[in-house]
């Protein structure tokens, strides 16, 4: 069966009109015609009955119909989903620790606990592996440059839930 046909029959049908199906389909009207005879040949019924001017389903044309339409309905979204799935190498949140604490550990597991949908790998920058956040245990300041913070749960999790965003992963 022809899908083609298939989707012409769909909108003849929403139609009940060859004139404005092909008007929709952008196709001469003898070509949409033409498919609907091929197609009802090919089932072994007719599926429009003429009612002077106008055409209306038969009953088992409206049954195709009712058969049809989901199918369609449900391989136009295949492009879609395919499209939609990543690798799932990009579900990874490759987080570079400079100077990994208790404190820090603790945050990124509290992170995964509250977000198990979120993968998160902690990774070094050192041995040339490629980070999505970067996260200083130890910072200076430029006004103090003696003086050291270690970065807070907020801002932590504020880097990890951005990239979250961005990656959509949430």
């Amino acid at each position: 069966m022809d899908i083609a046909r298939v989707r012409y029959f769909i909108v003849v049908a929403k139609h009940q009109s060859m004139t404005r199906a092909s008007e929709e389909l952008h196709v001469a009207e003898p070509a949409v015609s033409q498919a609907m005879k091929r197609l009802s040949e090919e089932l072994g019924f007719p599926l429009f009955e003429r009612k002077g001017r106008n055409i209306q389903l038969t009953r088992q044309g409206e049954s195709f119909y009712d058969m049809v339409l989901p199918i369609l309905e449900k391989l136009d979204e295949v492009p879609g989903r395919i499209l939609g799935e990543k690798d799932k190498s990009e579900d990874i949140i490759r987080v570079s620790v400079d100077g990994l604490n208790e404190e820090v550990d603790a945050i990124i597991e509290a992170y995964r606990s509250d977000h198990p949908d979120v993968k998160l790998k902690v990774v070094s920058e050192s041995k040339g592996e490629p980070w999505d956040v970067k996260v200083i245990s130890r910072i200076c300041t430029r006004e103090n440059p003696n003086s050291r913070y270690t970065p807070g749960k907020a801002e932590f999790i504020s880097y990890l839930d951005k990239m979250t965003e961005q990656l959509n992963l949430a």
